[in-house]
């Protein structure tokens, strides 16, 4: 596919998203999201809560930094169903739960439910006035953005500490997305439904490429007649 063709794609795309009359797929999933079992343990959707205790922890689930030594690795797995289950689980406790099949996904699982956390999560402006001067970008200031989510959830939606704490973050980020909007602001960036549709515009070029490689004569001019029956398992992206 040329240049040409990709922005066209693209645009095309853009175009179906901003007259789609369906909710952005993201919020609805934030809000209708369901616990996911990890043997007979339930877990939740991430809360703000529960992000600051993998934060204070360190958890290779936020840093993208996962330890090699199995026992670490067991440790950090713990926190990590501690936080989505919403209370102390021992190791001993996750062992005995999990079948070795269930074992061996625990933290692709665990991973999938800590990244869809973040699917609504959308960098807003303010909007600029004819004739306003430009605003240089706001400074982080070293505040992070976990303490300013929290605060916006508390002083402009009317949580108490505790409801804003044991939020989901993928509803509150969408909430507090939506009062910018009504304050005023606009999305630095994509929205969530232009966001999606290049999303899903990139993964279907990628399955399409999948396809072709697949079906491409192999180096010795035979065709591939098998898939690869131990692909590489690519760890999603934690932001």
């Amino acid at each position: 596919m040329t240049d040409e063709e990709k922005l066209a794609a693209m645009s095309k795309a853009l175009a179906a998203a901003e007259n789609d009359p369906l909710q952005p797929a993201c919020v609805m999933r934030a809000f209708l999201s369901e616990s996911v079992h990890l043997g007979n343990i339930p877990l939740h959707p991430l809360t703000l809560r529960g992000h600051l205790q993998l934060e204070s922890a360190r958890s290779p689930f936020v840093t993208g930094e996962f330890p090699n030594d199995g026992e670490a690795a067991l440790q950090a797995l713990c926190i990590a169903v501690s936080a989505l289950a919403q209370r102390d689980v021992t190791r001993q406790e996750l062992i005995e739960s999990l079948t070795p099949q269930e074992a061996a996904e625990a933290e692709i699982v665990v991973a999938r439910i800590i990244n869809a956390a973040w699917e609504t999560a959308l960098p807003m402006r303010r909007v600029e006035k004819a004739g306003e001067k430009s605003s240089p970008l706001s400074r982080d200031h070293g505040f992070g953005w976990w303490v300013r989510v929290l605060t916006k959830l508390i002083v402009d939606l009317g949580f108490t500490r505790d409801e804003a704490l044991d939020c989901p973050m993928a509803q509150a980020f969408a909430l507090v997305a939506t009062n910018d909007v009504l304050d005023g602001k606009e999305p630095t960036e994509m929205n969530w439904k232009e966001r999606e549709a290049i999303n899903a515009l990139e993964n279907s070029a990628q399955v399409i490429v999948g396809r072709v490689a697949a079906a491409a004569p192999s180096a010795g001019g035979k065709e591939n007649e098998q898939a690869d029956e131990n692909p590489v398992d690519h760890r999603n992206n934690l932001q």
